[in-house]
């Protein structure tokens, strides 16, 4: 049995197999819309943006760690490098003290709650003296609304900050139980349809 999966444009997905249609609100993706977001790092009065997406409705894999010093200018597009340069340099934050709250903003004004989840991120890098610093910031939250969703860390340790460099992993959503039921219900009719073909044969 062949089901065809069709992308319609509010991207929920049907699935059609000899006539029994299925359809769900919650669009099962492997992978997430990560070019619809925009991302931003804020620390004391400065706030940059690390990602703009192209809005090109477009999936993949998003695990990337921005650098200054990346050889891959900022793109996005996915394929999303594992490594590329921020959109707005992170050099802004050096000569700050690192300690404090800091805090990372993940929008989608393009076509929100589509179920993408932030699965964590950290900020690493060197002070001056050459002391290195590594803080991971919470995860599993969902980072696709509009207005942006805000998660924070606080950095305990005080320096000034020589070189800092951002990692983070976004996730898209999971088949959902009632999407598989769904399915389920599907392949039953289908059964029962055909039962009913046969006997009227």
């Amino acid at each position: 049995m062949t089901f065809q999966f069709t992308r319609h444009p509010g991207r929920w997905l049907a699935a059609t197999a000899m006539g029994v249609v299925l359809t769900s609100a919650a669009a099962v993706v492997a992978d997430p819309f990560a070019s619809d977001l925009d991302i931003f790092l804020t620390h004391g009065n400065t706030t940059i943006q690390l990602f703009q997406g192209a809005q090109d409705d477009t999936q993949g894999l998003f695990n990337v760690t921005f650098d200054d010093e990346s050889v891959n200018p900022h793109t996005g597009s996915l394929p999303i490098p594992t490594e590329m340069q921020p959109l707005q340099l992170l050099s802004n934050f050096d000569g700050q003290d690192l300690s404090g709250t800091w805090t990372l903003g993940i929008q989608d004004t393009f076509v929100p709650n589509e179920g993408d989840e932030l699965v964590g991120w950290r900020i690493f890098g060197t002070l001056v003296g050459n002391q290195t610093f590594n803080f991971d910031g919470p995860g599993a939250f969902n980072v696709d609304s509009d207005p942006a969703t805000e998660v924070s860390l606080f950095a305990a340790l005080q320096g000034e900050i020589a070189d800092i460099n951002v990692q983070l992993e976004i996730v898209g959503n999971v088949p959902e139980p009632a999407m598989l039921g769904l399915f389920g219900m599907g392949l039953a009719g289908l059964a029962l349809m055909r039962r009913r073909r046969n006997r009227d044969a």
